[in-house]
C-alpha cells in the first residue's frame, strides 16, 4: 500500500496551488497526491482521474523522493 502523509498546511497549500495551476499535467499530480494523502487506493485514483495505476504509482514514488519537486514536469 502507499502511504503520503501530509501536513494541515502543506496540504492547505497544495490545494491553493492546484486551483491556480493552468498545467493539466501538473494539476494531475497534485491532485493525485491528495488522493493517496486521503488514503485512497492506486486504483481507485486511477478509475476516478482517468489515468492509468502505473502514473499512480509513479507520481508516489516521484513526491516520496522529490517532494513538491516531483509536479514539475
Amino acid at each position: 500500500m502507499i502511504s503520503i502523509t501530509l501536513e494541515a498546511e502543506q496540504r492547505k497549500g497544495l490545494i491553493a496551488a492546484m486551483k491556480r495551476e493552468t498545467k493539466p499535467s501538473r494539476r494531475l499530480r497534485m491532485h493525485i497526491t491528495l488522493l493517496l494523502a486521503d488514503n485512497y487506493k492506486p486504483a481507485e485514483i486511477a478509475r476516478l482521474l482517468y489515468c492509468s495505476r502505473t502514473t499512480v504509482y509513479q507520481i508516489a514514488q516521484r513526491f516520496d523522493e522529490e517532494g513538491e519537486k516531483a509536479f514539475e514536469d
